[in-house]
């Protein structure tokens, strides 16, 4: 039980439960994130691998505390909670809760506290003032989002969403900051954002069947993508040299989304009901 005091336990305990959702996670929040991130980036590839683990280490580790706020104390208001703690590992959290919270806190200070000694040692000009804006702001917003349940939650998890992939950017890329930033917005937020407002909480029926299945409407936003980056490309509306990352992490995404689709519609996969509760579904679909 005491696991629960260790950085990305929480997280793969509560929300990564399958190995499916772990390599998904990898998938998606770490070689995108970590290629960009150092194509960007004037440091080298050891230095980087070590700097790019504790950015993990300290955004994670602070994540987990919106989680267990959720899991612990939101979960006691809602009517139809959705309960990711069997009742052993709910009861030994919730006697530990302050403990766990705190030490998660005392893990994210030193992080930083390591990061801006290895920053100042080496010289490298790491974006760390704005880094911890960030994790201020994503702090912020997750109490927010865990104290209400109406529309507004719409906005904080596009704010959780954003923040949640670009934090490694924020400290590592320099020069295009905000380019970057909005550029890899599509590759992954965007999509998650369109994906979570097709929720029957917010009331957007029409809109939601409008994007139906998500795993076909994956495809289909990756392939526009695709196409978007293409017209910036051949148009040279942006340095070519920019957009050399987002093509083949559009072409990455695109591949890994069809194949997903294809292993869903093909009944070598299924999606968890969980996750599926509170989603408007076509006749055909279900």
């Amino acid at each position: 039980m005491y696991k629960f005091y260790f950085p990305f336990y929480y997280l793969f305990y509560s929300r990564l439960k399958t190995k499916i959702d772990q390599i998904s996670w990898f998938i998606i929040f770490i070689i995108p994130p970590f290629f960009i991130s150092i194509y960007f980036s004037n440091l080298n590839l050891v230095l980087f691998s070590i700097l790019f683990f504790m950015v993990e280490l300290i955004f994670n580790t602070l994540y987990e505390v919106g989680y267990l706020e959720n899991d612990i104390s939101t979960t006691k208001n809602e009517k139809e909670p959705t309960m990711r703690l069997d009742k052993d590992s709910f009861n030994f959290v919730s006697l530990h809760y302050r403990a766990i919270v705190v030490s998660k806190y005392i893990i994210t200070f030193f992080g930083i506290a390591f990061l801006y000694v290895v920053n100042k040692s080496y010289d490298l000009h790491l974006n760390i003032g704005a880094f911890v804006l960030l994790l201020v702001v994503n702090r912020l917003f997750f109490y927010w989002h865990n104290s209400v349940r109406n529309r507004w939650n719409l906005l904080t998890f596009s704010v959780l969403a954003i923040t949640k992939y670009t934090f490694p950017m924020v400290l590592f890329v320099d020069e295009n900051l905000l380019l970057v930033s909005i550029l890899s917005l599509g590759l992954f937020p965007i999509i998650r954002i369109i994906e979570h407002s097709t929720h029957k909480r917010y009331g957007f029926k029409n809109y939601a069947m409008l994007v139906g299945n998500h795993d076909r409407f994956r495809v289909i936003y990756y392939l526009l993508y695709l196409l978007f980056i293409a017209v910036l490309y051949l148009r040279g509306s942006i340095e070519k040299p920019i957009l050399y990352p987002f093509i083949l992490l559009g072409l990455y995404f695109f591949l890994y989304r069809l194949s997903s689709w294809l292993f869903v519609t093909k009944g070598l996969y299924k999606r968890d009901n969980l996750k599926n509760k509170d989603l408007y579904i076509k006749k055909e679909e279900k």
